[in-house]
């Protein structure tokens, strides 16, 4: 976990609450290393800069730059460093809060972090901490922060909110879920698009979905539902699992080609199989004229004249 702030307030002291932020990420295959043939010792590697006029090695560091319009545009080091640094300081800075609903789901560009208070180095704060996370909960609110993870850094500082999480229990009392916030990345404007807003010629046709279609299309979503007792976090990863099965398979001399691994993300045939399904699978096909469709183009294809040279 890394240690941060969140700071409320620009003047000389501002509230603080310590944190504790917790990254979200997928489990990751281990990389490969290079290793010597016949010592089986651990290889480095070394990267070298080679003049493409004079083919000769670089000892200098080598000035970066780009090209604008043609033009190459060089920075020294202090410019480059300058450039990155957009005055940001670590950890998360408060702007204000906003009602839960203006949160869209579309919005949220990063994998997820969570926050939870840091009362072993810093006491007090988990109470701070869970006096904004009770009173957002209640009032259906959400915090939104500029966070910057370093300071000097190209990503400079994200627009993030931060969706407080109430704790959870099983039956036994034991906690399933930790009481704190989860940091939501939001879009700059930069990186919002429009499409339904491009412009569009006469003859451009925006054909939308009928009311019979969506009831086709929500008769198919209720007739395809899972299990309820189906859990994400229940699935392996069988690109993982398959990796470590082939490696293990060679660490033990034997035959990776024969391993197996059981693909839990492959569709269950049993649950399109069922009368229900199929009736609303066909009915979904044909609101949509997708035989047609397909007819068509089957025609085109018999029906295109052969090429002759002349």
């Amino acid at each position: 976990a890394t240690r941060l702030k969140i700071e409320a307030g620009r003047n000389a002291s501002p509230l603080e609450i310590e944190v504790e932020y917790y990254l979200m990420r997928g489990q990751q295959k281990v990389a490969a290393r290079y290793v010597d043939a016949e010592t089986n010792a651990l290889l480095e590697t070394s990267t070298a800069y080679v003049c493409s006029t004079s083919g000769g090695v670089v000892e200098d560091q080598p000035t970066k730059g780009w090209s604008v319009r043609g033009e190459r545009v060089l920075a020294r080091a202090l410019e480059y460093e300058l450039i990155k640094d957009v005055g940001h300081l670590m950890g998360f800075h408060l702007l204000g809060f906003k009602p839960a609903r203006c949160l869209k789901p579309f919005y949220q560009i990063k994998p997820s972090a969570f926050l939870y208070p840091n009362e072993k180095d810093h006491p007090g704060s988990c109470r701070l901490f869970l006096a904004f996370h009770e009173q957002m909960r209640a009032g259906g609110q959400v915090a939104i922060c500029s966070y910057a993870a370093t300071r000097g850094t190209a990503s400079g500082a994200d627009l993030v909110a931060l969706v407080p999480q109430q704790e959870a229990r099983d039956s036994f009392g034991n906690q399933v879920e930790p009481p704190g916030m989860w940091v939501i990345f939001l879009p700059y404007a930069d990186d919002m698009r429009y499409p339904e807003l491009l412009f569009r010629t006469k003859k451009d046709h925006v054909s939308k979905a009928s009311s019979d279609q969506v009831d086709k299309a929500l008769a198919l979503v209720r007739a395809l539902q899972l299990p309820e007792d189906f859990e994400c976090d229940q699935v392996p990863n069988p690109s993982l699992q398959r990796h470590y099965e082939v490696l293990q398979a060679v660490a033990l001399g034997e035959d990776p080609t024969q391993c197996t691994v059981t693909d839990e993300t492959l569709p269950n045939q049993a649950l399109f199989k069922g009368p229900a399904q199929q009736a609303a699978l066909v009915d979904f096909e044909a609101a949509f004229n997708f035989n047609a469709k397909k007819r068509k183009k089957s025609a085109k294809k018999t029906t295109a004249p052969s090429s002759k040279k002349k």
